[in-house]
């Protein structure tokens, strides 16, 4: 409250990573405790429930976004945290999937450059770099596409604009409310029927030739 967290545009609460114990025996709830903690005084208490939304958690075990979740789930930590809610909805920083796009990237070095894309700068240490800009961007779903198949938006996209669409943007919240939450929808279904609160992200060549 001191912080001011209310008004703030996002929340980021960081684990400590020099207080993590390098005994194996340690409980992996431990490891993220604090951030957990803050996570859930924030959600507890009145004055902060809109900045709930804006928090993103930096998880270093993936298991622990079972604390994060609104609802408890039958079967905790059988899911990749990929599929959770609270990741889709941008409130999670997982350490190991970092590590793991790292770990591709030395396969992979073309996936640098997808990756400078999503973080919205340029790396510039690849053996090969393109030779324009290609850019994550987020736009309304054009209006004669509403209440149309993700399957048409994507051929118009590509087709016509060169672009590709990666996902959809969606409200989370109750239809006709006014609440902001969305999630990202990564890949969805070809037959998925657009609506007309929906955002895509995509892929666009943003080069001015």
């Amino acid at each position: 409250v001191q912080a001011c967290a209310e008004s703030a545009y996002r929340v980021i609460l960081l684990c400590d990573t020099t207080k993590i114990s390098q005994d194996d025996d340690q409980e992996p709830g431990i490891v993220d405790s604090e951030v957990l903690f803050a996570q859930r005084f924030i959600a507890q208490s009145p004055e902060l429930s809109k900045v709930k939304r804006k928090t993103v958690c930096d998880l270093q075990e993936d298991e622990n976004v079972d604390y994060l979740n609104d609802k408890p789930r039958e079967n905790p930590g059988d899911e990749s945290i990929s599929l959770q809610p609270a990741f889709a909805e941008g409130r999670i920083y997982s350490a190991s999937m970092a590590t793991a796009l790292l770990a591709q990237s030395y396969f992979n070095p073309d996936l640098l450059n997808l990756v400078g894309a999503l973080i919205s700068c340029r790396i510039t240490n690849t053996a090969q770099t393109l030779d324009h800009r290609i850019d994550i961007v987020q736009e309304r779903v054009p209006e004669e596409y509403v209440g149309k198949s993700y399957a048409e938006l994507v051929d118009h996209y590509v087709t016509w604009k060169e672009d590709i669409p990666l996902g959809i943007y969606r409200k989370t919240g109750v239809e006709g409310t006014d609440s902001d939450s969305r999630a990202a929808c990564t890949s969805p279904s070809p037959t998925t029927v657009l609506i007309d609160s929906d955002k895509i992200f995509l892929l666009a060549n943003t080069h001015e030739s």
